[in-house]
Order: structure tokens, then sequence, then C-alpha cells
């Protein structure tokens, strides 16, 4: 409705002007007289037919505009007649209908300024009152009728599309929830939409706002966000439950913070670009990156109740109150690999974005090793195999490499620092980001970091001399006590959500410490007895300690 009325807008002023300029132009034009009594212009003598009021006098003004040919001045001389007083009638109401048009230009000439500004105000005050209807379609307050009120929680899960990390740690993190017995939509970019679609009770597609700040960016956020919250996407699941959810939990994506901090409902910003705003600058790091990290991921940790920073090596955090620093929690694929004692003469590449890395396939040519490339590699190298992604065949790829070269992306660099691959985090020297994981990835001793400009086959040579020393380095995050990222989601969302709370001092901390996704995990089966017991909408405190003092 926003984008239809906005385009009316438009549509009415651009008719306007044109169709104010066709009248003045046909009103400057010459015109004739034709034996039927219609006009018809561009004739040789404008007849321009005036009745004087005082006297009922006809005046017959004749001008020439161009020569014409004999047979033309016949043609219109013999069609010639006396006027009427219906010619006269039709000639004033031509008059003043050209005046009113032309007064109506002069005034949107002259104060074009001020309808400017008018038709903005006018959009701008419909984008708002559609936008703040969130809180009415999400806002109800129907989950926390009942203090003492116990049932599985519902959950909003964003996750942004750039990239496969933040995929596969929503991944991993929706299938625990499944587990604790949480129902979880997830609100997923459509490009990465594959990966998390067995996870979660329902699956909704979305488009995600562009990483980085230029002209082009600001105009796609524009778009999309009119887009997802003036048709309301992000309020699906409400609306066919008729409840607002108890948590959002965002990975990246600033629209589902928005959403929550207008609906009122607590909300969780896990990911690890939040760290950038809400964790002190190492020394290493260059302030004019970090800074620019700050300012992208603060419109989203600025409306969070609460922050979970994933991070692959320790940071302390500005306000302890509010954000948690936690590891990563691992795919449980990854966790299951084991990594063989003497890896095989294999190089492991994924880039994340289309056309980078064409000078390190081609470094890679005149080596002994076997090239197995994942992502967007579209070269014609014969000594590189290309192989579509797939999950599975990527871990099985890592895990038999000697060493592995990709862009910086924290999840990456978290499963390699967890199996021990030397990694060459690569980057462009435009992404900040991705500079920063690197240079922080660097400082751990398990690997060498380089931009796609300065990368040289100096540089590789001298990272695959140094594998023997990164194998032997002890990982940070064996080093580091603290929790992992399921952990200190769980810890924030019972910190903003008294439902949340009550559910997990329901079901015991057994919930919370799910090593994997084994259906023979013996907490699983404790969830499924919990989950049927609470299933019947318990109120009543005595029932639930007599349900708890059963199970």
């Amino acid at each position: 409705f926003s984008l239809f009325f906005f385009f009316c807008l438009l549509l009415v002023g651009c008719v306007g002007v044109s169709r104010h300029s066709f009248m003045l132009y046909t009103a400057a034009m010459p015109k004739r007289h034709t034996g039927n009594g219609k006009k018809k212009g561009s004739g040789a003598v404008d007849l321009d037919l005036e009745l004087n009021s005082s006297n009922s006098a006809l005046m017959l003004h004749s001008s020439f505009v161009r020569p014409q040919s004999p047979l033309q001045h016949r043609r219109i001389h013999h069609h010639k007649r006396a006027p009427s007083v219906h010619d006269h009638t039709n000639h004033i109401h031509h008059r003043q209908l050209v005046h009113g048009y032309a007064k109506a230009r002069a005034v949107l000439t002259n104060n074009w300024k001020r309808v400017a500004i008018g038709l903005v105000g006018v959009f701008l005050l419909v984008q708002i009152i559609l936008f703040l209807t969130i809180m009415d379609h999400c806002g109800s307050e129907t989950n926390h009728v009942y203090p003492t009120f116990i049932r599985p929680p519902v959950a909003e899960y964003y996750i942004h599309g750039h990239g496969h990390g933040h995929a596969s740690r929503g991944k991993t993190v929706i299938e625990a929830l499944d587990r604790m017995g949480y129902s979880v939509c997830v609100f997923v970019d459509e490009h990465v939409a594959d990966v998390v679609s067995t996870v979660g009770s329902e699956t909704v597609k979305v488009q995600s706002i562009p990483a980085g700040i230029s002209a082009k960016n600001l105009w796609q956020t524009l778009v999309i966000a009119i887009k997802r919250y003036m048709l309301h996407r992000d309020c699906s699941i409400c609306n066919r439950a008729n409840r607002k959810p108890d948590i959002v939990i965002s990975d990246g994506d600033v629209p589902g913070m928005v959403h929550a901090s207008l609906a009122g409902i607590p909300s969780v910003a896990m990911g690890h670009g939040y760290l950038f705003s809400t964790t002190e600058r190492p020394d290493y790091a260059p302030q004019y990156a970090w800074d620019h990290q700050a300012i992208i991921n603060g419109r989203a940790t600025n409306l969070a109740s609460c922050v979970v920073d994933v991070s692959f090596v320790p940071l302390v955090p500005i306000s302890s109150s509010t954000t948690i620093i936690a590891k990563p929690r691992l795919r449980p694929a990854v966790l299951k690999v084991v990594r063989a004692a003497k890896p095989k003469k294999i190089i492991t590449v994924y880039f994340r974005d289309a056309g980078t890395g064409e000078a390190v396939f081609d470094a890679l040519a005149d080596l002994d090793y076997e090239v197995r490339a994942f992502g967007h590699y579209t070269g014609s190298n014969p000594n590189v195999i290309i192989r579509p992604f797939d999950e599975q065949d990527f871990i099985m790829s890592m895990a038999e490499a000697e060493a592995m070269i990709a862009t910086s992306g924290d999840n990456l660099i978290a499963e390699c620092m967890h199996l021990r691959i030397p990694l060459l985090a690569m980057y462009n020297a435009g992404d900040s980001e991705q500079m920063l994981n690197a240079l922080m990835f660097n400082k751990t001793g398990m690997g060498s970091a380089s931009s796609f400009q300065d990368f040289t086959t100096k540089k590789l040579q001298t990272f695959l001399t140094n594998i023997p020393k990164y194998i032997s380095t002890r990982s940070v995050l064996d080093q580091w006590d603290g929790p992992d990222t399921i952990q200190a989601t769980i810890q924030c969302a019972k910190s903003v959500s008294p439902v949340i709370k009550r559910w997990h001092d329901f079901g015991g901390d057994d919930w919370e410490n799910i090593p994997n996704n084994d259906a023979n995990d013996p907490s699983v089966g404790q969830y499924k007895a919990k989950s049927a017991a609470s299933s019947s909408s318990i109120q009543r405190p005595e029932l639930i300690s007599k349900i708890a003092r059963k199970i």
C-alpha cells in the first residue's frame, strides 16, 4: 500500500506537469475553424473570436504565420463561415481552462520546494503509520497472561545470508533449541535457506540487508526494509499463532532486531560481527577498520536486550552486564571428524566471493598438490578439481587436507583451529571484517594471513614451509575457559524472557549441555518426557511440582 501510494503521487505529478505543458503549447499554437465547427491547428490564419459584451460585436483578428500554397489558401477560404455564439462560448471556456492550468503551473514552479517537501512528508507519515503497526500485529501480551504459565517457548531466529557462516552457526543453535522444546521459526536469506531447511518448525525466506556502507547498499537497504516491514513478512508466524514470540534471536540480521524492538519482544543479538561494537579493540587491530565495523554492527547491538559475541579469541567486553563472549559451537559433523595423523597432499580452497583468488590458483598449479576448489571458482586450471558446495564433502575435504586456503570467515577459522588444519586466511583489502578476522587469527600462531591484493608466490611458499609449526601450536580455544555459543545464548535468553527462564528452570541444566545430535543421547529422551508432560499448558504450581516429581 505504501509503495502504491507513493507511485500514485509521482504519477499524478508527472501527468499534471505534462498536461500543463501540453495545454500551454496548444494555447500558443495558431488555430483555424472549419465548416463543421471543429478547430484544427497549424493553419495559415489564426482566428481569435471574441464577443464584446458591451456592443455584441464580433471581432476577427488575423495573423499570418507562414506562407501557404494556393491550394491550401483556397481550401481554407472555401470552408470559411461566419462565427457563431457557440464558437464564442467554447472559446471562452478554453481560455479559462488554459488560464487555470497556467496559474497552477506558475504556483508549482514558484513553490516547487514546498510541494516536494509536502509530498515527501505525506509519504513518510504513511511509512511511519504502517511501520508502527508492527506492534499491533506482533505486540499482543497473550504469552504472559499467567505468571506461573509453563510451556515450550516460541522463538524467531533470523539468519543473514552473506556467506555460509551465519547459516552453519544458526543450524547448530536451532538444532539445540529444537531438542530443548522450543518452537523456532527461522527467517533466513533465500541464498542459504537450504542449509537450515531441516531445522526449526517453520522457515520463512527473506532478503538480507547487504553488508558494507555504500550508495548502492543504502538503496538496497531501503528497498529491502520497505518490503519486509510494509508487507509484514517478519510477523507471519505471529499472525498464525495469534501470539508474539518469547524471544527473537538474530545472527547478523538487522531487521529482525528492529522488529523485536518495535514489538516489545526480548531479543538476543548473537554473532561474530557484534564483537566489534561491544568489546575492547586489541592493540594490533587497525582503528579505522574496527570503528567501521562498530558502526555497521552497532545498528543491531544497540537494539538488543542482550548480546552474545562469538569469538575464536578471548576479548574483553565493554559492558559485562549485557554482553557475553562465547566460544564457537561447532557443527556436530565437524566435532565427529577424526583427522588423520598424516594428511594427504591436498590443499582445500574456499573463496566466498566470485572472481577472487585467481593468483592463488595460478600459484598452486606449479605445486605438487591436489587442489580442491569449493565456492565460485570459474577458471580453467586443469590441476584444480572443482567441487559443488556440499556440507559433508566440504568437511571431509578439510579433514583430509594438509592445509587450507580460504577467505577469513569466523566460523571456518574456528573449525580449522579445532581440527588443527593450517590455514592461510585471505581477505579483500576493502573488507574490514575479514581483514580483522585474519589479523586476529594470525595472532594465534596456527596459520598465516594475506590480502588478495598483496598475495605472492613467496607468501604461499612460506606458509607451506611453516605447516609443521602451525600444527604443533596449541589452540587458543583449548586455553580459554568460557561458555560456547549455545550456552551463552540460553543464558542471555533466560535473563531477558521470564517464559524462557521458567521453562529452563522446569527442564533443568541437562537441556543446556547437549553434546551432539545423536538420537541415542539420553538428554533427548529426557526432553521428550518433559515436553510431553508440559504440553498440556500447565498453570497451577502444585500441578507443576507433582509432574516434576513424577518425571
